[in-house]
């Protein structure tokens, strides 16, 4: 490679509806037997020719400060990507860790409710067949707490 060697420089192209009919008209063309004559659209054939100007034109000497410059501005905004996608891959790595702790969490919640409601069951159902074996309604004394408040009615 030599001194002043010619590189091109890669833009992410922009495809407007008539760079898609002169690319659809190439490739079109490229079969054999197919007639060439129309075009797709006329404007294309112009701006395909645009286009290719616009290529040469980024063609910058490898050895050339703007193409150090373009390079090093291209390799601090490559690793400020890699940070950022490897930040958000740990952020989201966490966040999994910390929906799987509530998960677990709410899971025991569930258990011990679970329980407790099959314990409230059990004595409700217990009481019923007390009172209905004496043929009268049982009465009890009871205090009620301000925790137990909403459980009287099921008592």
């Amino acid at each position: 490679m030599g001194p002043n060697l010619i590189l091109p420089i890669k833009r992410r192209p922009q495809m407007s509806d008539s760079r898609v009919s002169s690319v659809i008209q190439e490739w079109v063309s490229s079969y054999p037997g197919q007639p060439h004559s129309q075009t797709l659209n006329p404007v294309a054939s112009n701006q395909a020719a645009q286009s290719s100007q616009m290529s040469q034109m980024d063609m910058i000497s490898k050895d050339s400060a703007e193409y150090r410059l373009r390079r090093e501005r291209n390799n601090v905004a490559v690793r400020k990507s890699r940070d950022k996608a490897r930040r958000r891959i740990l952020l989201t790595q966490q966040r999994a860790l910390q929906l799987q702790d509530e998960n677990q969490k709410l899971q025991m919640k569930i258990g011990q409710l679970t329980q407790e409601l099959d314990t409230l069951k059990h004595i409700l159902s217990q009481r019923h067949l007390q009172g209905g074996e004496d043929g009268a309604p049982q009465e009890t004394c009871r205090t009620v707490r301000p925790e137990d408040q909403g459980w009287e009615t099921l008592i």
